[in-house]
């Protein structure tokens, strides 16, 4: 897995690198140069940004896990769950991976399908891009502190 880099070329790279032929990515991993706790708190602080709730989130684990975030496509009620994680990769650094994932119910309140993670493909079902948005904003806004 690739850490982000360049936070403007994100999404351009994104989408230029999967028509040449490169997996669809469902992680993205950023490097801070901080200790794990301040990694945990600015983390926290990038998923308050984007507007996410954090309806779990554990230093001493390193976990933090959104609120579902209710999207309707149509007939379809979708749920997005955004997560972090972040490792401690030294006194001073971590690493910390975002992902994220979805459910999708009918009208009726049915599952289909499963839990599936949410990916950089830009076509993909329930509204992909905008999704996998959210991840790249919260990597952008870790980022930003970096600078």
């Amino acid at each position: 897995m690739k850490s982000l880099s360049l936070v403007s070329g994100v999404a351009i790279a994104a989408v230029a690198a999967l028509a040449q032929g490169e997996i669809e990515r469902s992680v993205i991993q950023v490097t801070l140069h901080a200790p794990a706790r301040a990694a945990f708190e600015q983390t926290m602080a990038a998923f308050v940004r984007a507007g996410l709730v954090a309806v779990e989130g554990n230093a001493a684990a390193g976990t933090i896990t959104s609120l579902p975030v209710v999207r309707h496509q149509g007939i379809m009620r979708v749920e997005l769950v955004y997560r972090a994680t972040i490792v401690p990769t030294g006194d001073s650094a971590a690493v910390v991976e975002l992902s994220g994932t979805y459910v999708a119910r009918d009208a009726a309140g049915r599952l289909t399908p499963e839990e599936r993670p949410i990916t950089s493909h830009p076509r993909g079902p329930i509204a992909h891009a905008q999704a996998w948005d959210v991840i790249e904003q919260i990597a952008g806004a870790l980022q930003v502190k970096l600078m």
